[in-house]
């Protein structure tokens, strides 16, 4: 405000103090501020290290997840859920690269641009100790270059995607090096089930092109612009699908995303739209009951113990030692012993070697550690009561043998004994 001239002694004096106060207090917001706004960032940063180093933990648990003490586990698979086997330093390197893209995806969905771009350069790094061998068989290097430029595009970062160039020619080359020039390695992959040029991955072309647009609209080249934005129209058109077909579909039952997905995939084709429902539809439930099988599998491997370098026993080669005519509680020990090699025929068919397996493995069961499972064993079994004593319903030995035979597995152990 300007001084009045009817008190001009108060406006010298009160303007230079307020000017002082109004000074000071900015500067301590203004600091106060700062500290607040680089803590944050410190514990963001902090948060997504944490995240890395999650990720990496997990990448070294290898063998498809099978090492003793993995309650957690990733697999590599490829579209049609084969799983991907790679040498160790690829494999940990490709899957902290999925891992932190996959969590960047997420922020990204948050709308947390700043940490999702953060955490994706850093997926980018992962990526880049992967053999570009490998990187050319799959599109999710280039899938990660267009997320990054993605991300400045939904944070309105017009300086970041003016100079995003680089990063496209990244996606643009890997997208083309994992589909092919003309999209020819996707036809092959979908067996012609697409029908011409309906294929669904030219979404992604359609992000390009507007990003490549969005980036030459930025540097002044509007003619590039309009060529990019012609390019994603056209592939646009492609992808549409009817929303007469989509309302009919999801009157039947099915829901948005198959109806959807199937009409796209099918090239707008209704009967085969609803084929193709069915049959994703049998191969998730296929998918499932596999994935149940395995985890059967890892619950008995759990019960028969690890090997010397801490693995879970190899069920196919202990039924190979079964078809010998082995014992399963003694072909068990051996490959616990000899770490799940061949050396356990040997192992089981020599009498000499095989007597002090035997030996080994009784000793094992008859250990006093055990005497806690076998008391639970006991107190479930023997609950009834006549008179304050407890009615013997089974023997300590019973019980050990009982123990032995399901690996310590009280619950299963307590089923032998209960049935008739």
């Amino acid at each position: 405000k300007k001084a009045t001239p009817s008190d001009s002694s108060a406006s010298t004096s009160s303007p230079s103090t307020t000017a002082t106060t109004t000074t000071t207090t900015t500067t301590a917001t203004t600091t106060t501020n700062n500290s607040m706004s680089i803590d944050a960032t410190l514990q963001r940063r902090k948060n997504i290290e944490e995240i890395k180093a999650a990720a990496e933990k997990l990448a070294l648990r290898d063998n498809d997840g099978y090492d003793w003490n993995a309650n957690y586990y990733i697999e590599l698979t490829n579209q049609r859920g084969q799983v991907i086997h790679l040498p160790s330093e690829q494999r940990q390197a490709l899957t902290v690269g999925l891992t932190l893209h996959a969590k960047g995806q997420t922020f990204m969905q948050q709308q947390n641009y700043t940490d999702a771009i953060y955490i994706m350069h850093l997926a980018f790094e992962s990526f880049g100790r992967v053999s570009q061998e490998f990187l050319h068989m799959i599109d999710n290097y280039g899938l990660l270059a267009l997320d990054i430029v993605w991300c400045y595009y939904l944070a309105q970062d017009e300086s970041s995607l003016s100079n995003a160039g680089q990063w496209l020619q990244i996606a643009e080359y890997g997208l083309k090096r994992a589909h092919g020039e003309h999209l020819e390695r996707l036809r092959q992959i979908r067996g012609g089930g697409s029908g011409g040029d309906f294929i669904p991955e030219l979404s992604l072309y359609v992000r390009l092109n507007i990003l490549r647009a969005l980036q030459s609209f930025y540097n002044n080249d509007l003619n590039v612009a309009h060529t990019h934005l012609m390019r994603a129209e056209m592939d646009l058109r492609k992808i549409q699908i009817s929303d007469v077909d989509l309302v009919r579909l999801e009157s039947m039952g099915f829901t948005h995303q198959e109806s959807s997905r199937a009409l796209r995939f099918c090239a707008g084709d209704l009967e085969r739209a609803i084929t193709h429902i069915y049959q994703k539809r049998e191969e998730r439930e296929e998918k499932l009951r596999r994935e149940r099988e395995r985890a059967m599998e890892r619950r008995k491997q759990r019960q028969y113990g690890a090997t010397k370098s801490g693995k879970f026993v190899d069920l196919k080669l202990l039924q190979q030692l079964q078809e010998f005519g082995v014992e399963h509680e003694i072909a068990v020990e051996a490959l616990r012993q000899t770490d799940n090699s061949q050396e356990a025929l040997n192992l089981c068919t020599d009498p000499m070697r095989k007597e002090v397996l035997a030996a080994t493995l009784f000793a094992r069961c008859m250990n006093d550690s055990r005497l806690y499972e076998i008391e639970q064993v006991m107190e479930v079994l023997n609950g009834d009561m006549v008179g304050g004593d407890a009615v013997a319903v089974v023997s300590e030995a019973r019980v050990r043998a009982a123990l032995f035979l399901a690996y310590n597995d009280v619950e299963e152990a307590v089923s032998m004994l209960s049935a008739p």
